[in-house]
């Protein structure tokens, strides 16, 4: 169910012309990382935000969990992400950054109105 969520989350932002993600991933010793969605600064070629997809609120009540998410905020200089979660909302402070969390069907209609309202100024609508 994860994947799916995932690719549903990513299908929203394909569309986008002026927005470029990426998805990282790395491999650190034996320790293997990765984050769902990067946006990345074209000007400065780095991680400009970070988001991390989950079908689940386990991170929300663990964010100590979120170990990639951790590394990838530290290693970039990234003060705040946002995690998905299945059902839970709100913002909690961690002393490596600030974790939003939104419900996932939640951020996958907002990134999905916002690139149609996006794509309709393109067109002059």
């Amino acid at each position: 169910m994860g994947d799916m969520v995932e690719t549903s989350v990513y299908a929203q932002w394909i569309p986008r012309t002026e927005t470029t993600i990426s998805y990282a991933n790395w491999k650190n010793g034996r320790t293997q990382g990765e984050v769902d969605i990067v946006g990345v600064d074209m000007g400065r070629l780095k991680p400009a935000w970070a988001v991390e997809i989950k079908w689940t609120d386990r991170f929300y009540e663990r964010p100590g969990d979120l170990s990639s998410l951790k590394f990838f905020m530290e290693k970039n200089q990234m003060r705040e992400a946002i995690v998905t979660t299945r059902t839970c909302q709100g913002t909690k402070t961690l002393d490596w950054g600030t974790i939003h969390y939104i419900p996932v069907a939640c951020y996958a209609y907002t990134v999905g109105e916002n690139t149609l309202r996006q794509s309709r100024q393109g067109d002059g609508l």
